[in-house]
C-alpha cells in the first residue's frame, strides 16, 4: 500500500523531471529556430505558460496530499487516545474490585482493633486485683497475639490500595506530547498492577526485569498502552486455553522479561495460551484484524502497538507462536526492541 509520504515523494520527483524536460525542450526550440527571434520568443512564452500551469497543478496536488497526511496523523493520535480510554473503561470494574478487597480487610482490622483496645482498657482497670480472672487473662493473651497481625494486615492493605491508585495514575496520565526519559521497568510494574484483574484468575504473572536498563527516551504514556495491550492479549490467550481450576490455582503463566543487549533494550511478553495459527500469524498487526467475537475486540490493539513501537520509537515488534495442541512450548512470545539511549545520543523519531 502506497503511503501519503511516498506520494509526496513521487510528486517531488515529478517536479524535478518536469524541470529537466522543459530545459531540454527549450534547448531544442532554440536550435531549430536559430535566427528567428520572434518565433523563439512566442514558443518560449507558450512553454512558460504550460510550465506555470503544470507547476500550479502539482502544487495544488501536493498541498492536498500534505493536508490529507496531516489529517491522517491527527486521526491516528485520536484513535490512540480513544483506544486508551476504552481500555481504561474496560479495566475500571476490575480496578474497583482490586481496591475493594484490601479496603474490606482494612475495615475489618480497624473494627477489631477498636474492640480490642476497649477490652484492653477494661483489663488495665482491673489490674490491681490480687487474683486476675483466668478467662480475661486468656483473652488478653489472644489479643496480644492478634493485634500485631491485624496492624500488619492493615498496613499491607493500605500499601495495596496505594500501589493500585499510583499505577492507575501513572497509566492514565495523558502525557506532554514530547519525548521524555522514563523507567521502562516501572512502566511494566504499573501496567501489571492496573491489569491484575484481567490475569489473576487465569494466570500467574512473573516479572523478570533487568536491573541495568538505561532510561528510555520516548512517549511513556504510549508505551504504557503497548504493554497493556500485550498483557491483556496474553491473559485472553491463556483464558481461551485453560478453564477455571477447581482449587482456584491458575494454570496459565505470563512472563514479562526485560534485558539489555548490544542493540538496545529487549522486552519479551510470553504466555502459555492457545497460540496463534500460522495461517494468520502475519496478519496480527493489521488494523481491524481480530479473531475475537463481535463486541470482544476491534482489532486495533496490536496495530496501535506496532505503530507506537516502530514509527514513534524506531524499534521493532515481532511475534513467535506455537499453536500445536500437544506441544510443550505452546503459547506466544511478543518481542519488542527499543534503541538504547546513552548520554547525548538521540534517535530520529517519526511523529
Amino acid at each position: 500500500m502506497i503511503t501519503l509520504e511516498q506520494r509526496v515523494t513521487d510528486l517531488e520527483r515529478e517536479l524535478r523531471a518536469r524541470d529537466l524536460t522543459i530545459a531540454a525542450l527549450s534547448d531544442a526550440v532554440e536550435d531549430r529556430m536559430a535566427g528567428n527571434d520572434l518565433q523563439v520568443a512566442v514558443e518560449m512564452a507558450r512553454l512558460e505558460q504550460l510550465c506555470d500551469q503544470r507547476t500550479e497543478e502539482l502544487a495544488n496536488r501536493r498541498g492536498a496530499l500534505e493536508g490529507a497526511l496531516l489529517e491522517l496523523r491527527t486521526t491516528q493520535d485520536q484513535l490512540l487516545q480513544a483506544q486508551k480510554l476504552e481500555a481504561i473503561g474496560q479495566l475500571a470494574a476490575g480496578i474497583a474490585h482490586e481496591i475493594n478487597t484490601p479496603m474490606q480487610y482494612i475495615g475489618d482490622n480497624a473494627r477489631f482493633l477498636e474492640r480490642a483496645f476497649t477490652e484492653l482498657l477494661a483489663a488495665i482497670s482491673d489490674a490491681p486485683r490480687a487474683e486476675p480472672d483466668p478467662r480475661r487473662q486468656r483473652r488478653l493473651d489472644l489479643l496480644r497475639e492478634r493485634i500485631p497481625r491485624a496492624i500488619a494486615s492493615t498496613c499491607e492493605g493500605v500499601d495495596a490500595v496505594s500501589r493500585i491508585v499510583r499505577a492507575m495514575k501513572e497509566f492514565s496520565h495523558p502525557g506532554t506530547g514530547e519525548r521524555t526519559r522514563f523507567d521502562l521497568n516501572q512502566a511494566i510494574r504499573s501496567t501489571s498492577a492496573v491489569t491484575r484483574n484481567e490475569w489473576k484468575y487465569c494466570a500467574t504473572l512473573d516479572l523478570e526485569l533487568g536491573e541495568d536498563l538505561p532510561l528510555v527516551l520516548g512517549y511513556q504514556h504510549e508505551m504504557n498502552q503497548v504493554l497493556l495491550n500485550m498483557i491483556v492479549n496474553a491473559a485472553h490467550a491463556v483464558t481461551d486455553r485453560f478453564s477455571a481450576s477447581t482449587d482456584g490455582t491458575p494454570q496459565g503463566r505470563i512472563v514479562v522479561t526485560t534485558t539489555r543487549d548490544p542493540d538496545g533494550i529487549r522486552i519479551v511478553i510470553a504466555d502459555n495460551g492457545v497460540g496463534i495459527p500460522a495461517a494468520i500469524r502475519n496478519r496480527v498487526f493489521d488494523p481491524f484484524f481480530t479473531t475475537k467475537p463481535v463486541g470482544k475486540g476491534t482489532g486495533q490493539g496490536l496495530a496501535i502497538a506496532r505503530s507506537i513501537v516502530v514509527d514513534k520509537h524506531c524499534g521493532t515488534l515481532a511475534v513467535d507462536s506455537d499453536d500445536a495442541v500437544d506441544s510443550p512450548t505452546r503459547g506466544t512470545r511478543f518481542v519488542i526492541t527499543l534503541p538504547a539511549i546513552e548520554g547525548s545520543q538521540r534517535i530520529a523519531v517519526r511523529r
